[in-house]
């Protein structure tokens, strides 16, 4: 998990860092008319690093989902019961579907 936090993290700044770089080296010249949405463009991506955090927790770590669902059970009590009564209702329409290739 570590290591996928580091990852998406470098590659989020990356884009705002190589543009602060080509603007630092005067290398900026072919895309002077394009810099302001170049750079705006890079700042959200970056400032988007913080935002896949806790996805990639989510994502990767049982544990957080487990404890997750714990803090906030108003919110996912009621999916999960609309989940399976709706998967209990569905399970013999889904199999006849499949069975008859509909």
């Amino acid at each position: 998990m570590l290591i996928s936090m580091v990852v998406i993290f470098a590659l989020c700044w990356f884009p705002f860092n190589a543009l602060n770089m080509m603007r630092d080296f005067h290398l900026d010249k072919p895309i002077k008319h394009l810099f302001s949405f170049l750079f705006l463009l890079a700042h959200v991506i970056s400032m988007s690093a913080t935002c896949w955090n806790p996805i990639l927790y989510a994502w990767m770590n049982e544990n957080f989902r487990r404890e997750f669902k714990a803090a906030l059970p108003c919110c996912f009590s009621k999916v999960e019961r609309v989940n399976e009564t709706t998967l209990t209702r569905m399970g013999s329409q889904y199999r006849s579907t499949v069975d008859t290739g509909d």
